[in-house]
């Protein structure tokens, strides 16, 4: 495993665990994440919250999110280091998505594209996704008499 994917995969989970407490302190007892995406542009497209009514203050909550740099060196070579942030919960919860959807799922938003939904169960403690790529079929075929 390359020290960028090493240093990724311990962002990942310190991250996992920060946003399932937080999601816990705010009474969230679900979190979805959708997202899709076509051509060379995707996105999430839609963050919901059980309890609903709680959605909106999420933007005013700070939550420490850890977060991979690379720095370039020439030649091919490269320095990984990890640091913290400060983000919104919301934009924290979209993010932590996203970054796991691009993981598995890299160039998803790419040519026919994919979309999904990322689900946070904050009691049970389990992240769900499910993932559709989209792709275009053919069939050739050629003759000579």
């Amino acid at each position: 495993m390359s020290d960028y994917q090493a240093l990724a995969t311990q962002a990942q989970e310190k991250n996992r665990e920060i946003l399932i407490q937080a999601l816990k302190d705010q009474g969230i007892v679900m979190a979805t994440v959708d997202y899709s995406g076509a051509g060379d542009s995707g996105d999430t497209c839609d963050l919901a919250v059980q309890p609903p009514e709680v959605l909106d203050g999420l933007s005013a909550i700070k939550v420490k999110q850890h977060v991979v740099d690379v720095q370039y060196l020439g030649y091919g070579q490269r320095a990984c280091s990890m640091r913290e942030t400060e983000l919104a919960l919301d934009e924290a919860v979209r993010d932590f998505a996203m970054r796991w959807v691009d993981a598995l799922y890299g160039g998803w938003e790419n040519d026919d594209g994919a979309c999904g939904t990322v689900t946070i169960n904050v009691p049970d403690d389990a992240i769900h996704l499910e993932h559709t790529a989209y792709y275009t079929e053919s069939t050739s075929y050629e003759h000579s008499l």
